[in-house]
């Protein structure tokens, strides 16, 4: 019985998209899956991937997964713990970087927050951004 080589002509290689579904950079889960199933619609039925392969891609695809779900949680704990070191410094005396080698000093009144930025603290009615404090009294 002789068999007929499988005509190649059909398979297209995988490419990247243009852009990521996540809006950043690199690509994002949606990317991968997508790329992941083009590679198995469109392997060389006389070839195929080995098993142990496939494993170790969606055991990578785990991983880097759930160093982003990692990466989120480290960012918003940073977030409360600087929103609460500001907090801390209601009532001091505070010394801030305005740059151009120019400073304000004053006590701080207040503390404000808006989520994905960093807390500005209140000095005689103005937010200055807590990163920018020089000198605490």
């Amino acid at each position: 019985m002789s068999v007929t080589p499988a005509n190649n002509s059909y398979y297209q290689q995988p490419t990247a998209p243009a852009s990521s579904s996540n809006g950043s950079n690199g690509l994002g889960e949606t990317d991968f899956l997508d790329l992941l199933v083009s590679q198995l619609k469109n392997q060389d039925p006389e070839s195929p991937q080995d098993p142990s392969q496939f494993a170790a891609q969606l055991a990578a695809f785990s991983t880097v997964e759930q160093l982003q779900n990692l990466n989120q949680e480290v960012t918003a704990f940073n977030q409360t713990t600087e929103l609460g070191q500001a907090a801390a410094l209601i009532g001091k005396t505070v010394t801030v970087d305005l740059g151009n080698n120019q400073t304000a000093s004053g006590t701080v009144q207040s503390v404000t927050y808006t989520p994905g930025s960093n807390p500005q603290v209140v000095i005689n009615g103005s937010g200055y951004d807590f990163g920018a404090i020089q000198e605490i009294q």
